[in-house]
């Protein structure tokens, strides 16, 4: 070990009071950091001892008053006895607010698309069927037609026509062109797993 380290082991043990006598003896770094230690603490004895005498009063008046024995204020004199106040107490307050904290949690969504060879369910068409024409567009004949709740492929498009997105599908009735959504956005085709 090196001189400076010897030095900081003396003045520890010094501040702990408990010595080693082996490197007391045979380490004069030692032996110098533990009696410079000791007579720094040496000059100080009465006022450590001050510190101590009044940490022990501060906690004796706390405990005294914890428990009811020791209360300061005025107290009432009511025919010859002594009554205490009635001291409001209040409700002890953290130093420092503690904030809290809010993690959002993040919810993931998984957004199904209709696809070419997907399925889709033909919904929102308030007990109505859905067309299913010859072509895209509004103006094309319709060729079959799908009950609400009916499960569909998707065969082919999407193909803009009309302001609307078709797509040609089909179930075991019949195939046709059908718009996705109306012009308002009711989705009349949601997709299906």
């Amino acid at each position: 070990m090196d001189t400076e380290e010897m030095f900081r082991r003396g003045s520890d043990d010094a501040e702990r009071g408990d010595p080693h006598p082996f490197y007391y003896q045979h380490y004069y770094h030692y032996r110098r950091g533990y009696d410079r230690t000791r007579r720094r603490f040496g000059r100080a004895w009465w006022m450590r001892s001050l510190f101590v005498a009044i940490g022990a009063a501060v906690l004796i008046s706390i405990a005294a008053m914890a428990s009811g024995r020791l209360s300061f204020g005025s107290n009432q004199v009511e025919a010859g006895v002594i009554m205490p106040t009635t001291v409001p107490t209040a409700t002890p307050q953290p130093l420092f607010p503690t904030p809290t904290i809010t993690v959002p949690t993040a919810t993931i969504v998984v957004e199904q698309i209709i696809a070419v060879d997907g399925y889709a369910v033909v919904s929102n068409t308030e007990g109505k069927v859905l067309r299913g024409r010859a072509e895209p567009g509004l103006k094309a004949a319709v060729e079959a037609s799908f009950p609400e709740g009916t499960r569909v492929r998707i065969v082919e498009g999407p193909v803009e026509a009309d302001s609307l997105r078709w797509w040609r599908i089909e179930n075991e009735t019949g195939s046709g062109w059908s718009a996705e959504r109306s012009a308002e956005g009711v989705v009349w085709l949601i997709p299906a797993p």
